[in-house]
């Protein structure tokens, strides 16, 4: 993808990644991510660059099995990663 904007969405337990981008000049602003990922799978997952990444929320409930990672995976550079509430990054976040 090239030049998207995903902006405003409610995500819920989707029993895999709540949102995974893979491109260039992909923004992802103000999303709530509530009960995604897990068992092994990352809740938000970025392949990607020259991005932004800002203003998303992850929620849980502490019954539910979930991942509040944001994986950042190799070959990712150039992002911007802000204001990221209740997720944890992992991965290369240049």
């Amino acid at each position: 993808m090239r030049d998207v904007t995903i902006r405003n969405n409610s995500i819920t337990r989707t029993g895999q990644s709540g949102i995974r981008i893979e491109g260039t000049q992909i923004r992802v602003l103000n999303n709530q991510l509530t009960d995604v990922g897990g068992g092994g799978i990352p809740g938000f997952v970025v392949l990607a660059t020259d991005s932004q990444i800002i203003g998303n929320t992850f929620s849980s409930n502490p019954e539910q099995s979930v991942d509040p990672t944001i994986t950042i995976l190799p070959g990712s550079k150039r992002n911007v990663y802000q204001n990221n509430r209740g997720f944890l990054i992992v991965g290369d976040a240049h």
